[in-house]
This record gives C-alpha cells, sequence and structure tokens, in this order.
C-alpha cells in the first residue's frame, strides 16, 4: 500500500471510531451533533457540514474532528488539507485521541502543513496515552515508533517529557 493510501486508509478507520461513537466527547448539543451524523450517512453533506460547521465554532472536539475529516476527503466540496488540519488542530488540542491520531498523519505525511517528524511523534504519542485499548491506539503506537525511528534520541526523550506533562485546552 502507498503511504498515501496508508494515511486514507487510517483516516478512514478514525472516521468510523468516531461514528460509532467511541469519538464522542464533550461537545455542545450531543443533539445536534447525531443530525449532523444521520445527515452525513443518508449522503446530505452540505447539511452535515453546516451543522458541523456551527458545532465546530463553538468548540465542540467531536465537530471539530468530523468537520477536518470532510476537509480531508473532499466530502462535499474540494480536499482542503489546511483546513483539516486546522480543525483537526482545534479537536487535538482539546484532548481528541482521533484528531490526535489524524493531525499526526498530516505533519508525518506533510499534507496540509509542513512534514515535521518531531510534531507528528508528539501527536502520536497523545492519542496513543488518550486512546482506550483497540485500533485507535495500535495505530497510533505504530505511527509513534516510525517516527522516532526518524528522530534522534535525545529529541523523543524531550517530547516523551512533553506529552507526559501536556493538558488538554479548554474550549
Amino acid at each position: 500500500m502507498t503511504q498515501r493510501g496508508g494515511l486514507f486508509a487510517t483516516l478512514v478507520l478514525v472516521f468510523c471510531l468516531v461514528l460509532s461513537g467511541l469519538g464522542e466527547r464533550a461537545f455542545p448539543s450531543p443533539e445536534e451533533f447525531r443530525k449532523g451524523l444521520m445527515a452525513y450517512h443518508r449522503g446530505d453533506l452540505e447539511q452535515a457540514f453546516t451543522i458541523w460547521q456551527d458545532l465546530a465554532k463553538k468548540g465542540s472536539a467531536s465537530a471539530q474532528y468530523s468537520l477536518g475529516f470532510m476537509y480531508y476527503n473532499g466530502d462535499g466540496r474540494l480536499p482542503d488539507h489546511r483546513q483539516a488540519a486546522k480543525w483537526f488542530r482545534r479537536a487535538a488540542d482539546q484532548g481528541d485521541p482521533d484528531a490526535q491520531l489524524s493531525l499526526g498523519l498530516l505533519y508525518a505525511q506533510g499534507e496540509g502543513v509542513t512534514r515535521d517528524y518531531a510534531k507528528a511523534y508528539r501527536w502520536f504519542a497523545l492519542a496513543y496515552r488518550h486512546f482506550p485499548p483497540g485500533n485507535g491506539r495500535d495505530s497510533a503506537y505504530r505511527n509513534m515508533l516510525n517516527a522516532a525511528s526518524l528522530l534522534p534520541a535525545e529529541d523523543v526523550e524531550r517530547l516523551d517529557k512533553s506529552v507526559a506533562t501536556w493538558h488538554p485546552k479548554s474550549r
């Protein structure tokens, strides 16, 4: 599988975790988020986008992640990896491991952001810390090891210390 194909497959997996409810975090209105989810499932991408954009602007990490996924994938619009990174970052800063993993993947691939293996490692390590056991955590761990192999050991040590003291930002 190509690196780009692997990134897409991982993003699809992460998005499926969100759709299954594992990614539901604090957001202004669970019912409103679900309306966006139902619209997405029935193919009304514009309605899903509008609902999630409103919730994302209000600080909903789940909506921010979902909006980032839509931008990354080009759901209902042209793909925009910079916008995807922007929304993944907002959700990741709140501690959403799906967004942390996705943002790490963007940094590792240099999509929508400048390729930066140290930042990729940091986001993978945070995702690993925040995911419950399972596929998302396993993916974060594998990607964290890959990024670590591209960094000097002293950088990895410094980043591990940073991850250990990291706290999510409030909305």
